[in-house]
């Protein structure tokens, strides 16, 4: 399958996009969970009282380990 070259003009408005928020650029990251660990993960997402994917319930739970840390820290 052939891959498109970028154009001057779309990596202008992508390097544009970056500039402006810096905040939205993400990274894919592969994680490997147990699953009795995956289990009580999902147990937990089940019960908050709105609709939460897995996704963003790990990445609830490492932000808030992350400031935790940085206010334990200081």
């Amino acid at each position: 399958m052939p891959v498109k070259k970028v154009s001057k003009i779309e990596k202008a408005f992508i390097e544009k996009k970056e500039e402006q928020n810096p905040k939205l650029s993400t990274q894919l990251v592969t994680l490997r969970i147990p699953e009795n660990l995956l289990e009580e993960i999902d147990a937990q997402v089940l019960s908050k009282p709105l609709k939460t994917s897995r996704n963003a319930w790990i990445l609830e739970v490492l932000y808030n380990n992350l400031n935790d840390s940085k206010n334990t820290s200081i």
